[in-house]
């Protein structure tokens, strides 16, 4: 399995297999009860969208699932004008993963842990995996970590131990669960 950081993404030009430029990623949306990925949300550019009909330049559509393509551009299996049956336009209705990250973290016990550092998305599943989280200095001991200097990173977070996401990432488990759950980058 193949974790990409959300962050990685965003920014990236979409190309269509027939070398169309469909726009820029400006963010993912995902369904909060299942983590499952909606789609890449896309900046469209002018000509992509009078092919596949999304309104006028700029406007934003949502793209996916689809085998994608990912390295220095995402690529589109298909060409656009078949690409049209998994691109619709983007609604506010959904969450964006954008919106999780500096959200702070708090166990089942009320504890700070810290902060979403990265969103990590499986995107052969289409699925928002786990976290990446900063510690917070007064959490370091609890999760039995030695307090230093520099912040501490640790992966592991996975979205099955998240109860709610409201103004902080609300976890289902205990601080010192979590501590099982953690590693250290």
């Amino acid at each position: 399995m193949s974790l990409t950081e959300a962050g990685s993404l965003t920014g990236m030009n979409v190309v269509s297999g027939d070398a169309y430029i469909v726009g820029d990623i400006m963010d993912m949306r995902y369904d909060p009860v299942s983590w499952t990925l909606e789609g890449l949300k896309v900046r469209c550019t002018k000509g992509a969208s009078n092919v596949i009909g999304a309104g006028n330049g700029r406007s934003m559509v949502l793209l996916g699932p689809a085998d994608l393509i990912i390295n220095d551009v995402v690529l589109l299996p298909d060409s656009l004008e078949d690409a049209r049956d998994y691109i619709r336009a983007d609604t506010d209705a959904l969450s964006s993963v954008g919106y999780l990250e500096g959200r702070r973290v708090v166990s089942s016990d009320g504890m700070l842990l810290g902060t979403v550092d990265a969103v990590l998305l499986d995107l052969a599943t289409w699925n928002v995996h786990s976290f990446r989280m900063k510690v917070d200095k007064a959490a370091c001991t609890v999760l039995g970590m030695r307090k230093g200097i520099f912040a501490k990173v640790v992966t592991g977070i996975s979205t099955v131990n998240v109860e709610t996401v409201t103004e902080n990432v609300n976890l289902n488990v205990t601080a010192e669960q979590v501590r099982g759950l953690i590693a250290p980058e």
